[in-house]
């Protein structure tokens, strides 16, 4: 596959995993939360460290951080839209890792997220780990 096709399979890894974050990831009491739902009830229920909290605000922009992936990628800007991808890449399957660890009743769409998580970022080291244009001229 060529780095623009790499690129944009990131990127759509990447709207799938930020997508998926929507619906419900795991039951908690008789309800089924989404992953947002989840950070909100640990949070209240005193569970997450406040530092670990404050990071876990950064999570509510992953929806806007894969748009921007998507906006790049249309735009041309493949490593942008990779750099873009990993970092929603990361975030998902890092708290999808966490919920499926978590002695909580998980539900399907949190293994969606971690695989498309899990391949976003794998995506991504591909175009980001491949020579520019300017360093394979310079050779």
């Amino acid at each position: 596959m060529s780095g623009p096709r790499v690129a944009h399979l990131a990127t759509l890894a990447a709207v799938v995993a930020a997508a998926c974050t929507f619906l419900g990831w795991a039951a908690s009491g008789r309800s089924v939360r989404s992953s947002y739902g989840l950070f909100q009830a640990a949070g209240r229920a005193g569970l997450l460290p406040e530092s670990v909290e404050q990071l876990g605000l950064l999570f509510f922009f992953v929806p806007a951080v894969a748009g921007a992936g998507v906006i790049a990628a249309g735009l041309g800007r493949g490593r942008l839209a990779a750099t873009l991808a990993l970092v929603v890449g990361l975030a998902t399957t890092t708290a999808a890792l966490l919920v499926v660890l978590s002695p909580l009743s998980v539900r399907f769409p949190v293994m969606i997220a971690g695989f498309a998580g899990v391949l976003a970022a794998g995506a991504s080291v591909v175009v980001l780990a491949a020579p520019t244009d300017r360093q394979v001229r310079d050779r």
